[in-house]
């Protein structure tokens, strides 16, 4: 199968796959912006701009996003 790129990195996919069952939710007031759970969404759901921006539409409840965050902003909750 020809790689893809899914929130900015190349990945092989084989099929697709369904949203778990959880997904993130960000404490906003305890986030700094650092841009680190950007980096490790490999489903492009996390941007940073100026200031964190989350699309829980693309979010497949991996949990990533919140093991790399430092701050501790990022529980995963039940979808």
């Amino acid at each position: 199968m020809p790689a893809k790129f899914i929130g900015g990195r190349m990945s092989r996919l084989q099929g697709s796959c369904d949203k778990g069952s959880l997904i993130e939710q960000t404490d906003m007031d305890a986030c700094i912006d650092c841009g680190v759970c950007a980096e490790v969404c490999h489903f492009g759901a996390r941007m940073v701009d100026e200031a964190l921006k989350v699309d829980r539409d693309k979010c497949y409840g991996c949990g990533l996003c919140a093991d790399a965050c430092a701050m501790k902003a990022i529980t995963m909750v039940p979808r």
